[in-house]
């Protein structure tokens, strides 16, 4: 019982864990403000050597088994986080692929290239046409691309 109200007052019982937490938290503010998102890619680290990364990436997993506070997941709300990066990554690719067709007038992108900040929108036009000839990119993702008259056979259209 007394356990029970002290936590409904916010009793911190692992002050280390939760001042490590509010730690993380305000790097991905500074990275928010810098990179303009909270999309960490998983292997990123701080100048410092932390790895930003894989915490950005914890707190998904948390969220996702539901294991994450409310005040917490609050708290990476208010930052604009986003809870399911491989859609969020799939739509900013999308939108580097609409601003490379439209410098270059075609989406037939070379498979080394890269955008400003290291996107490897080459790789990644390349998986799109890997996953459509496996029959696993979705239908909206397949009418997206074809809404820019994505050539799924880039060899073909030569």
């Amino acid at each position: 019982e007394r356990t029970q109200q002290l936590e409904e007052l916010g009793f911190v019982w692992d002050l280390h864990t939760a001042v490590k937490w509010g730690n993380n938290l305000g790097r991905l503010v500074r990275y928010k403000e810098g990179q303009g998102d909270c999309l960490v890619r998983k292997n990123y680290e701080t100048e410092g050597g932390v790895k930003l990364g894989t915490w950005v990436s914890k707190q998904r997993t948390e969220y996702s088994k539901g294991a994450l506070s409310v005040e917490r997941t609050q708290q990476l709300e208010e930052l604009g986080f986003v809870w399911d990066a491989f859609t969020a990554e799939w739509g900013e690719n999308l939108g580097r692929l609409v601003r490379y067709k439209e410098g270059h007038g075609d989406c037939l992108v070379p498979y080394r290239y890269e955008m400003e900040g290291g996107a490897q929108l080459g790789k990644w036009v390349s998986r799109q046409r890997v996953a459509f000839s496996k029959g696993a990119l979705s239908k909206e993702r397949t009418q997206h691309l074809e809404e820019l008259n994505f050539a799924w056979s880039p060899n073909k259209t030569k």
